[in-house]
């Protein structure tokens, strides 16, 4: 038995020991990492001490010479300028482009972009954009088509565009309907950025290679090709589809781009039994919609799905042509009690706005 004992305290000493030696070396790691960061701070604060007043200089008369870029300093530099460039338009930008160049920053990006830290190879490649390095086309290109990390694939597409937008367009639509993982709102902003022209064909080509479980994602993407290309795709769906959400999604892009040549593709849809249909039409309506959809739309006023009647009410209150007078005129014909609480809503908004 104490035999046992002294087993048991002896191993209860080494655990107390390894404990207090795990908490010695936390303690002292966690003094180092802080040292580390704040050495860091200071060598940012002093870099830009020494650049700012060169950079923003720089935009408005060009240095004959400018410091030598230590490639230990580079990221300093790039978050400095990348920072600036965020918020420059016009020839400024170009001008400070000048001071990054003459620090030989082009020289040194292809190496970043290989980083380890994909905080450095999203810098290089924003960088890159801003600089329109065509010299890395081929790195960036080459991001967009293998990064399993949409961050990645996406920062490279908008560099790829700055440098030129009509090959980058080329290059990343057609990658649009396999990856699925690219956030929407992301893929939105990059296509925003090419001319309609330019998108046209390629996302054509994709809606019509597409699935009809892919087709309602990538059907939305037309808004961003031209009026031209975006009607007759619609169209041409529309003639064969039975899949509400094909159908709510080509009468959204209808609304968006149309300047009410396809009115007639909202009126067909107005009696489906699907509320989300009636959704879009009545959105659609809201832009380019006529005294003659006046009835259509105090129709859905009445529906049983608040989602209508709330895009119905906002419609009518949307029409050009109508005033808060012939609001409340329409209020007062009505007798259902969810038509006039929704119209109510909007007769509210307007008069506020007044």
């Amino acid at each position: 038995m104490a035999i046992f004992d002294s087993t048991v305290i002896a191993f209860v000493s080494y655990l107390s020991i390894g404990v207090m030696s795990l908490t010695l070396v936390v303690a002292v790691l966690t003094l180092y990492l802080r040292l580390r960061l704040i050495s860091g701070e200071r060598q940012r604060r002093r870099f830009n001490e020494k650049w700012l007043p060169i950079m923003e200089k720089g935009m408005y008369e060009l240095p004959k010479a400018v410091p030598t870029l230590k490639r230990s300093e580079l990221v300093y530099f790039l978050w400095l300028w990348n920072s600036l460039q965020e918020r420059l338009k016009g020839e400024v930008k170009e001008n400070l482009n000048v001071v990054a160049r003459m620090a030989k920053v082009d020289a040194m990006l292809e190496g970043l972009l290989w980083s380890n830290s994909v905080n450095s190879r999203l810098l290089a490649m924003n960088t890159a954009g801003h600089l329109q390095a065509l010299t890395v086309w081929g790195e960036l290109k080459n991001f967009v088509q293998t990064s399993e990390n949409p961050v990645v694939a996406l920062t490279a597409v908008r560099s790829l565009i700055r440098i030129d937008s009509k090959a980058a367009a080329a290059v990343f639509i057609p990658l649009i309907g396999i990856h699925k993982e690219w956030p929407p709102t992301q893929v939105a902003g990059r296509l925003k950025e090419v001319k309609p022209d330019a998108a046209s064909a390629y996302l054509e080509g994709i809606i019509l290679a597409a699935s009809n479980e892919e087709l309602p994602r990538l059907i939305r993407y037309l808004r961003f090709a031209s009026v031209r290309t975006a009607i007759f795709v619609v169209e041409g769906l529309l003639a064969k589809a039975d899949n509400e959400e094909v159908i709510a999604a080509c009468l959204s892009v209808i609304g968006e781009v149309d300047s009410g040549q396809s009115l007639h593709l909202l009126r067909r849809y107005a009696d489906h039994p699907k509320w989300v249909i009636k959704v879009q039409v009545a959105n659609g309506l809201s832009k380019q919609g006529t005294q003659e959809d006046v009835a259509l739309l105090l129709n859905f006023l009445g529906d049983r799905e608040w989602w209508v009647r709330y895009r119905a009410a906002h419609a009518l209150g949307s029409l050009p042509f109508m005033t808060l007078a012939q609001l409340e005129e329409l209020k007062r014909g009505l007798e259902d009690s969810y038509a006039i609480d929704a119209l109510m809503q909007v007769i509210e908004e307007k008069r506020m706005a007044v």
